[in-house]
Formats: structure tokens, C-alpha cells, sequence
């Protein structure tokens, strides 16, 4: 599959947010960002690493919208229903990460509260561990 090879050069740019962010951009308009998640989750990860959190937070908020979409769509599909069920591992941190990027972008005050409880609600309710 496409999106393999791909998966496989990014570790070469492992911490190059540019380098990633060009490829990526390259890379969507051959093969569609829901085919691709993963790797769009890990720049999400590497943008939050190093200081970009308004686009981590962007591209993780995007990620969970798209798992919300697939779980609706995966009930006829059992390969697709693997492939959910994996990248559903990844659900529970990526409402952590949500939640402490709003907080780290907006701070703690009485607007952004309610949607951090949120976020972090969404991550226990995901993973009870």
C-alpha cells in the first residue's frame, strides 16, 4: 500500500516538523487523509514536541473528528473494523493531549474549562486505566 511506503520514509524526517509538513502536504493530494491517519497523528505528536501547539492541537482535534466519522461507517467493513479498532488505542491520548494543549494555548480560566473537562473526560472514558 501507498500510505506503508510513506509511513516508511517519515522516519527518515522524524524530527523535522517542515520537512514533514511538506511531505504530508504532498503525499494528501495522492492519497486521502483518512487512508492516513496514523501518520498525520504522529506530525500532530512531533508538532506538539516542539512548540507548535496550535497546529498539534488542530491536527489531533481533526484526528478524532475522523475516528468519530469511521466508527460510524465501519459497522458493514471487518477489515475496516481492524483498522479502527487500532487506531482507537490512540483515542484515550489524544484527548489528553487536547486538553493540555487547549490549557498550555488558552490557560486555565472560566471559558476554556468546561471543554478541558471534556477532553479529559473523553480520555478516561476511552481508557479506564
Amino acid at each position: 500500500m501507498a500510505g506503508e511506503s510513506y509511513s516508511r520514509a517519515y522516519k527518515v524526517y522524524q524530527w523535522i516538523v517542515e520537512d514533514w509538513q511538506r511531505t504530508l502536504m504532498v503525499c494528501s493530494l495522492v492519497i486521502n487523509l483518512h487512508d492516513d491517519m496514523r501518520t498525520w497523528l504522529k506530525y500532530a505528536s512531533l508538532c506538539g514536541k516542539s512548540g507548535r501547539l496550535i497546529e498539534a492541537f488542530q491536527h489531533t482535534q481533526h484526528f478524532v473528528q475522523g475516528m468519530q466519522q469511521q466508527a460510524q461507517h465501519a459497522a458493514e467493513d471487518k477489515q475496516h473494523q481492524q483498522e479502527l479498532h487500532k487506531l482507537m488505542a490512540r483515542t484515550p491520548t489524544c484527548f489528553l493531549e487536547l486538553g493540555e494543549w487547549q490549557l498550555s494555548l488558552q490557560g486555565f480560566n472560566d471559558s476554556t474549562i468546561p471543554k478541558e473537562l471534556q477532553y479529559y473526560s473523553h480520555s478516561t472514558k476511552h481508557d479506564r486505566n
